[in-house]
């Protein structure tokens, strides 16, 4: 459970924070017209040609209006949004918009989307959002009471912030397209396990957000496909690979921070789902480099193998990958 940031003192510091992020990060500013339905706004936007997404900060009357786009605009062109990251800056109402600041268990600052986008198309909305995101999610107690489920765009003091601002930029470009029917997607089980066990193997109680999940599972997806292999995910599962016959061969999970409930999640998500595949389907648990022997060891009892991973900077790295698909 995550708590969103009502204090408005504290609010403005972390938008600060996050305006003077994005302004580090840009290559290029330009000139354009953001296509805002159903009329266009010129203004100057800033890019980032390596990560390929623009963006726009501008303060109004209760929020700050945050639009990001997949495609470059070109000067003087027009500006497609994809995304709106807006949040308000109302004090009384700081969680009310599209998107919020928020803190979780561990004391992590995250930039959080209630998964509301808008493309003036039929089904574009939140419950096509939710249908097709696969990235980390939380749930957040808003001060009302009530509980919302949120999408983790990610840690606002992370290093690889902008890596994940732009996944989430992208993705949210990738489900648009899927529901406008130009991108065929996959649909997976409703199913969202917590698989709970007797043994705890001293690791942390405390569930951390994944906020790099993304991009490890970005990264092994491309890692997998330069070996031949043919991949592909669902809502809830993180990656498969399939033979030609569209046999599934192998089940990947994928969690980048260890704790009692991520290692179960990830057990009661490989074992669920592999209930209706061939019983030689492999279970594989992507996890961080530092598991423990006694971990990995009982793992192994389950059947189900473990490939380590190492993230540096933006260096990942993968232990055991081709010793553990034996392919």
């Amino acid at each position: 459970m995550i708590i969103p940031i009502e204090d408005y003192a504290e609010f403005e510091k972390l938008h600060k924070y996050f305006v003077k992020k994005l302004d580090n990060a840009a290559d290029d500013v330009r000139n354009v017209r953001i296509t805002y339905q159903p009329k266009q706004i010129e203004a100057r936007v800033a890019v980032n040609n390596q990560l390929q997404i623009w963006w726009h900060n501008e303060k109004r009357q209760d929020h700050y209006w945050g639009p990001f786009g997949s495609n470059i605009p070109s000067e003087n062109g027009l500006a497609q949004i994809t995304v709106n990251i807006t949040y308000k800056h109302t004090p009384s109402h700081l969680s009310e918009g599209g998107a919020f600041f928020a803190i979780n268990d561990s004391q992590e600052i995250l930039l959080v989307h209630t998964g509301n986008i808008k493309g003036g198309v039929k089904g574009v909305g939140p419950s096509g959002f939710w249908n097709h995101y696969r990235g980390a999610s939380e749930l957040a107690l808003l001060p009302s009471g009530k509980v919302k489920k949120v999408a983790i765009i990610a840690n606002v003091k992370s290093n690889l912030l902008m890596n994940e601002l732009a996944r989430f930029v992208h993705h949210v470009a990738e489900i648009k397209e899927i529901l406008k029917g130009n991108k065929n997607g996959l649909d997976g089980f409703s199913f969202n396990p917590e698989f709970h066990g007797k043994y705890t193997y001293n690791l942390p109680e405390t569930v951390t957000v994944q906020s790099n999940h993304g991009l490890i599972v970005n990264e092994l997806t491309l890692r997998l496909k330069s070996k031949g292999l043919l991949v592909g995910n669902d809502q809830k599962m993180d990656i498969f690979i399939y033979r030609s016959n569209d046999k599934i061969s192998h089940l990947i999970e994928v969690k980048t921070k260890l704790s009692t409930q991520n290692l179960y999640g990830a057990i009661g998500q490989l074992y669920f789902y592999s209930l209706n595949l061939p019983s030689r389907c492999k279970k594989i648990f992507v996890a961080p480099k530092d598991i423990k022997k006694e971990v990995v060891d009982s793992l192994d009892k389950l059947n189900i193998d473990v490939v380590r991973f190492s993230l540096n900077d933006e260096k990942i790295r993968f232990y055991d990958l081709d010793k553990v698909l034996k392919i």
